[in-house]
């Protein structure tokens, strides 16, 4: 979204990763894991 040469801009990812039963310990889960990332930032554009 901009605002004349300014805007801002926004990012938004939900992640899900199934468990596997015959995984080994080490590596494996036994349940499912869900992950949020959520990203924002300032836009200033140059020129003409």
């Amino acid at each position: 979204m901009y605002f004349g040469r300014w805007g801002v801009r926004g990012d938004y990812r939900f992640i899900a990763v199934d468990s596997k039963d015959d995984a080994p310990a080490f590596f494996g889960r036994a349940d499912t894991r869900y992950g949020h990332r959520v990203y924002g930032g300032l836009v200033f554009g140059f020129g003409g």
